[in-house]
């Protein structure tokens, strides 16, 4: 796995400068920004830092990256311009500050984890997309990897559309 954009700022508990670490994993999915929106307006609290991690994929053919554009210069670039709107969107709606992580390759599942690892969040986000059971089960899944391996608290954030149906029920 290649880092190709690393900002660090050590955590070691969770807090630093008086806010606490969050560690969302995010790409360029509408379940990615649900999760993102969630913890934006659910779990931030000023002076917190949010860690974006993205995990470009190996082939831009991976269906968590939809863009005609297939070089990896053109898929980065699309990426870091994604981050950089989270990372407004954070701050103007919730006061936080943000970290930027830009993996390439690799597995998903194992980079969330090492990051946790690494900066010691409060929790760590994802959105849970809404594949089919077998599809899981013959491939496992990013969240399933997390649950078992994550050494902090682990939030699901479901599809809106599940969030939706409960809200009106």
């Amino acid at each position: 796995m290649e880092q190709n954009d690393h900002h660090h700022q050590h955590a070691h508990d969770g807090h630093h400068d008086g806010g606490r670490s969050i560690l969302v994993a995010v790409d360029h999915s509408l379940h990615s920004k649900h999760a993102f929106d969630w913890v934006v307006s659910h779990l931030c609290r000023p002076h917190d830092t949010l860690h974006l991690l993205h995990v470009l994929p190996d082939s831009p053919n991976d269906k968590s990256f939809n863009t005609a554009e297939g070089s990896p210069r053109a898929v980065f670039e699309s990426t870091s311009a994604l981050m950089e709107r989270f990372a407004v969107e954070a701050y103007e709606t919730a006061m936080v500050k943000t970290e930027v992580l830009i993996l390439t390759g690799g597995e998903v599942g194992k980079a969330i984890v090492q990051e946790a690892r690494r900066i010691s969040p409060i929790a760590v986000v994802i959105g849970k997309n809404s594949r089919g059971f077998l599809k899981s089960v013959l491939h496992g899944s990013i969240s399933e990897y997390c649950s078992h391996h994550c050494p902090c608290p682990l939030v699901l954030v479901p599809p809106k559309e599940s969030c939706d149906q409960s809200n009106a029920t």
